[in-house]
């Protein structure tokens, strides 16, 4: 009898060392996976910006082809007068 008690304790007090040892490590978990999330949304954001930056480059360079064609649409038709 006096076995099982002195074997229920120690399996009582090596369940307590293994979850005091394991609550850092759960924590270090957890923390990777707070990071692991906010580098997502910083790669999701980057992603978005990227594409706005695509669609500003190419209305700029639309707008800028728009407006050396005007020009030169009026420094034409200003050497034909």
């Amino acid at each position: 009898m006096g076995l099982i008690l002195y074997l229920s304790g120690k399996i009582k007090a090596e369940r307590i060392q293994f979850r005091s040892k394991l609550k850092p490590l759960e924590d270090f978990i957890v923390q990777l996976e707070q990071e692991n999330v906010s580098r997502s949304h910083q790669i999701r954001l980057s992603e978005e910006l990227k594409l706005q930056l695509k669609e500003v480059n190419t209305a700029l360079r639309k707008n800028i082809f728009d407006l050396n064609y005007q020009l030169f649409q009026d420094s034409c038709s200003k050497k034909e007068r």
